[in-house]
């Protein structure tokens, strides 16, 4: 038996009776977990264009978890959305895109435990049914506040995919590590790339032998790269290991 003492007088009537039943359901066996969640509004604009033309796509629909339909774009394929969610501590999230013709598109985000007043932009790019160009998203913290801005820095992200591209289309029919693109120098294996101080960097292969970049394709296959990075070594800037001799 638990005995409640306090100054009855000086409580006030709700808080009594939900101290009553608390008591009350305690005596009789009942446990509680209480359970004190947040709530966190993060306000979302951005674009909607197709994966392979880049040009926006109108009547995009946009839902969140529950299927909800969070809004939709309009013809300039832009959209302006507040999803709100009850969290604990981290801050998880889906968002799907539906359009007839097109495949769906689903963005998956864990932010961490960062605050309940959020803002962001988007740039999704959706995969037409009938092409293979891949979908992809583009995600800068803070909302954009005007069209205008968006399509501003929807700019930036054409740049980005212009010269992913690019790195793509060099690499077909060969097995080399160095290219020149658009008068910059880059290595680029299988996963990335890494852009040149000039075509004369030394790069220091395996931790032994430091070979002039231009020279780089008639030692080392890019197949062959398993790592590549930056250097603190002044003499040999970039340094890259191989799997198999070259």
């Amino acid at each position: 038996m638990i005995l409640l003492t306090a100054n009855l007088i000086t409580m006030k009537p709700l808080r009594i009776l939900f101290m009553a039943i608390v008591l009350t359901a305690i005596n009789s066996g009942y446990s509680f977990a209480f359970n004190f969640q947040k709530m966190t509004t993060i306000n979302i604009n951005g674009l909607i264009v197709d994966s392979k033309t880049l040009l926006p796509i109108s009547g995009v629909a946009i839902y969140n978890d529950q299927n909800d339909v969070l809004g939709s774009t309009n013809k300039e394929g832009y959209f302006d959305i507040v999803l709100k969610l009850s969290t604990d501590g981290e801050i998880n999230f889906n968002i799907k895109l539906k359009k007839i013709g097109y495949n769906l598109y689903a963005q998956k985000e864990r932010w961490g435990n960062i605050g309940s007043r959020l803002s962001a932009t988007y740039y999704f790019a959706m995969q037409n049914s009938n092409n293979k160009s891949p979908a992809f998203s583009e995600l800068k913290m803070g909302k954009i506040n005007t069209y205008k801005d968006v399509l501003k820095g929807f700019n930036e992200v054409k740049q980005k995919v212009d010269f992913e591209d690019k790195i793509e289309n060099v690499k077909l029919g060969n097995n080399a590590l160095f290219f020149e693109i658009n008068q910059s120098y880059y290595l680029i294996n299988e996963t990335g790339w890494l852009k040149l101080n000039s075509p004369n960097d030394t790069i220091l292969v395996n931790g032994e032998k430091g070979i002039p970049a231009n020279e780089i394709n008639f030692y080392v296959k890019r197949s062959n790269v398993k790592k590549m990075s930056p250097s603190t070594n002044k003499n040999t800037p970039f340094e890259i290991s191989t799997i198999l001799p070259n």
